[in-house]
């Protein structure tokens, strides 16, 4: 029987004579892209929706976390650097063209990409796939080849590798009384949804069911 999730990897369609040149003398970049990359299939508004809930709401959360991050330091005229997330960006140009807040941009932006998969689905495309964050990608053979193709019960990329106890990242912000707890770039959630805890022993319990749930 095959599992809830459908994951595919895909690699542009190379002809022969350019796979053969990536293998010998192309940069690990090219391979890297020869080698192809997973895509979780959204074949139902369900699995877009979690998806959405387990990818791309961490990823939304850091980039808010990114842009307050920068205007605080650029109240107290400290350099702040550049944004590592792309939806930090959007966020920030956004607000600069639509002058509109940036909690408000944040807001628009996040709507508008969760409801765009729900309606790309709801018209009948069911060649949408979705990345480890927000990128999609609509397939198409004549573009793209499925050279890998795995079904799971458990929404975690086949890329993905368990991690231990010792990968968490527990966090306190300062003058904070909770805890919260990150993997790479995902948010520890619990059994009850909570991502937030009162004690760093709660947090680590919560951290150890996320990783056995998860893979």
């Amino acid at each position: 029987m095959k599992g809830k999730y459908h994951f595919i990897k895909l690699r542009p369609n190379f002809s022969e004579d350019r796979i053969k040149e990536i293998k010998e003398k192309g940069t690990d970049k090219d391979k890297e892209i020869l080698n192809g990359t997973w895509y979780l299939v959204a074949d139902s508004i369900e699995v877009i929706r979690e998806h959405w809930r387990k990818y791309c709401a961490s990823y939304i959360k850091e980039g808010i976390r990114q842009v307050v991050n920068k205007f605080s330091k650029q109240m107290e005229n400290v350099p702040a650097g550049h944004y590592t997330n792309s939806f930090a960006n959007v966020v920030e140009i956004t607000s600069e063209i639509k002058r509109i807040p940036l909690w408000q941009a944040a807001t628009e932006l996040e709507n508008e990409a969760l409801n765009s998969r729900i309606t790309t689905f709801n018209k009948g495309n069911f060649n949408q796939c979705l990345s480890h964050d927000m990128t999609i990608l609509i397939y198409n053979d004549t573009v793209s080849t499925v050279i890998e193709e795995k079904y799971s019960d458990i929404l975690t990329f086949p890329d993905e590798e368990k991690p231990s106890i010792d990968d968490v990242r527990f966090i306190q912000w300062n003058g904070g009384e909770h805890w919260y707890a990150k993997i790479g770039k995902l948010d520890v959630v619990d059994a009850d949804n909570n991502q937030k805890w009162n004690t760093k022993e709660e947090t680590e319990k919560a951290a150890k069911w996320w990783i056995e749930k998860n893979y």
